[in-house]
């Protein structure tokens, strides 16, 4: 099969967190449109690609917090997700689970808060490098 996926988050960061303002994803398989989905986000919504960064955000600059609430807007539904901070056995290492949807990530603490590790019931994604340039 053929398989495209193409996908946009416009957003900001400022004093009071990332502000997500619009989403986008485009899903393509074998030529077939599967998923088409823009949206503009209200109030504090996240989407999807957003949603990373402001748990990153949150872990640097709140880093006594264990718990974390956003509310996710994927264009199909609206829905509260909730991250709790777990004991990992890597001391570089930042892991947060969401229990309800079965996540679990992880955040370098060393790489100031980077996102390293994504699992779910379907799918894992691991970081094996990054390049910072001045």
């Amino acid at each position: 099969k053929d398989y495209n996926v193409e996908a946009e988050a416009i957003l900001s960061i400022d004093h009071s967190g990332v502000n997500a303002v619009s989403y986008r994803v485009l899903e393509v398989i074998d030529d077939v449109i599967k998923k088409n989905i823009a949206i503009e986000l209200k109030n504090d919504d996240l989407d999807p690609l957003s949603l990373f960064l402001a748990l990153s955000n949150e872990i640097k600059n709140n880093p006594a917090k264990i718990n974390f609430k956003f509310r996710v807007n994927d264009g199909k539904k609206i829905e509260w997700h909730h991250y709790q901070i777990m004991k990992s056995d890597d001391a570089n290492t930042i892991k947060i689970i969401e229990k309800d949807k079965n996540i679990e990530l992880h955040f370098s603490k060393n790489q100031n808060a980077l996102f390293t590790y994504f699992r779910n019931s379907r799918l894992s994604l691991k970081l094996k490098s990054v390049i910072f340039e001045e």
